[in-house]
């Protein structure tokens, strides 16, 4: 593998940083990077050679983007080595990680609120408990947009993502 340009890494530093922000690590979304900008899939020895991590960690970080279905595993014939490369399709990426993650969390808040609630008035007396069920309203309203976008028909997500990129393979 020959030496990516310093702007090439400067960009997947940059756009690990913002993958960081929205909940991933920062290695995950370098990595992704790399894989979105190459013009072939690359294996582990690759990745290590273009982050300069460890190679537990580009383990660690393919397992998770595999997790949330955002890397795809390129098998090629005759290699026991295995090749990654990006899922191309930019919709079901968002929907996956807004099902497996966004919306766990919305429903952990809303099972927490309900928990306090419960509780007897001695121990909230220090609460506005008006506040309490504006919390309980705006999860639950959340959760319905959610639940609109991910799961509201055809017309819905094409409002939605009508944008969304779309990435061919070139090889």
């Amino acid at each position: 593998m020959t030496k990516v340009p310093k702007e090439v890494d400067n960009l997947c530093i940059k756009v690990g940083s913002f993958i960081e922000y929205w909940g991933f690590k920062e290695i995950e979304g370098r990595i992704w990077c790399h894989l979105l900008l190459s013009n072939r899939a690359l294996c582990p020895q690759d990745l290590m050679q273009l982050t300069g991590v460890s190679k537990g960690l580009v383990s660690i970080s393919l397992t998770r983007l595999l997790d949330y279905n955002v890397v795809r595993i390129e098998h090629k014939r005759g290699r026991r080595t295995q090749y990654y490369q990006v899922n191309e399709n930019v919709i079901d990426v968002i929907r996956g990680v807004l099902i497996s993650r966004e919306s766990k969390l919305l429903k952990s808040i809303q099972q927490s609120v309900m928990t306090l609630k419960k509780l007897p008035k001695g121990q909230t007396s220090e609460l506005s408990l008006e506040r309490v069920e504006f919390l309980l309203k705006f999860v639950k309203t959340a959760s319905h947009y959610m639940n609109v976008l991910l799961y509201g028909g055809e017309k819905i997500s094409r409002l939605f993502f009508d944008k969304a990129p779309i990435i061919r393979n070139e090889q």
